[in-house]
């Protein structure tokens, strides 16, 4: 019933050829493969970065709580600010760190639907 924004890969401004897919927006896909996201500290970002593993090279942020966003980001781990990426020379190796910085909290991520379905499901048969 809803779809997700149309996204298009523009090779020749005549021949734009318009996607879709039901599950996830095809974004995601190209963010899945990267190995950074080079963004301001929004909450979509983090978002986005935690769910695929991809750490954050922050820009600018635009107002207070995007910095703090960007102060925890670089805090956990999960990213670092661009002029830090740049005097490191751009390492690739400090990115796969970052990913895997990400990856390991989110195995320990405790799921909470889970723990409450088995509460209650243990509960239920008390």
């Amino acid at each position: 019933k809803h779809e997700f924004p149309m996204f298009a890969e523009v090779k020749d401004k005549h021949k734009v050829k318009y996607q879709n897919r039901t599950d996830r927006h095809m974004l995601y896909d190209v963010l899945e493969n990267s190995a950074a996201i080079v963004s301001k500290p929004g909450a979509g970002t983090l978002i986005d970065s935690f769910s695929s593993g991809t750490p954050v090279i922050i820009l600018d942020a635009f107002g207070d709580h995007e910095r703090k966003n960007g102060e925890l980001w670089a805090g956990m781990g999960f990213g670092m600010y661009y002029h830090e990426w740049k005097d490191k020379g751009f390492d690739k190796e400090v990115l796969a760190k970052m990913s895997s910085n990400i990856l390991m909290c989110g195995q320990k991520t405790r799921d909470y639907a889970e723990t409450y379905i088995r509460e209650k499901f243990k509960q239920s048969n008390s």
